[in-house]
């Protein structure tokens, strides 16, 4: 379902944020593993990764919209980033070309390229994902998964990212990732 309005600037500003700053990894629970539990989202990630919360437009996160990224310290990228909004409805498509540009126009990125769109799904929702990797000026690269779905009974649209320096190939990259996807759960609407 595509609808003609702009993607949410919460995508362009949480990635372009996501890509200057170093991030996560994770493929399993335990106690090595924190739970981020706000505004009715609920994902694990590795403890003492710092976690970032924004609102819509730099405020402060609600139910309504909001984005929260969890990140390490230190030279590697590691990273999980949640956008979520209920106020604005847009594609599944032009939300990821949208935070796609938004990560492109990140100061430190010198190029993004993305891969193939593909169809996945999320507890029986349709979710659109797109691998990618990020160089920086500085030379460095990184890879990860950019994903978008609705949830709820509202309708709330997420948007669900990951950034790795320290993985390749396609098949570790997807681990990565739905280790949080796997982890995320939304109780609100």
């Amino acid at each position: 379902m595509s609808h003609p309005r702009s993607a949410p600037r919460i995508s362009a500003f949480g990635l372009a944020a996501l890509v200057i700053t170093s991030c996560l990894l994770a493929t399993a629970c335990g106690p090595d593993y924190a739970t981020y539990e706000k505004y009715g989202i609920s994902f694990q990630y590795p403890a003492g990764f710092t976690v970032v919360e924004s609102g819509l437009d730099g405020g402060e996160p609600d139910e309504t919209g909001g984005m929260v990224q969890v990140r390490s310290e230190g030279g590697e990228t590691r990273a999980f980033q949640v956008n979520w909004s209920q106020t604005m409805i847009y594609g599944l498509e032009l939300t990821l070309d949208n935070a796609f540009a938004g990560m492109q126009r990140a100061d430190q990125v010198a190029a993004v390229e993305r891969g193939e769109l593909r169809e996945g799904s999320k507890d029986d929702r349709l979710m659109l994902y797109q691998f990618y990797t990020v160089t920086t000026t500085a030379g460095t690269s990184a890879r990860g998964v950019a994903a978008a779905f609705y949830y709820g009974e509202n309708g709330t649209l997420f948007t669900l990212v990951t950034m790795n320096s320290t993985v390749d190939g396609e098949d570790r990259v997807l681990e990565d990732f739905e280790g949080y996807l796997d982890s995320f759960s939304y109780a609100a609407g």
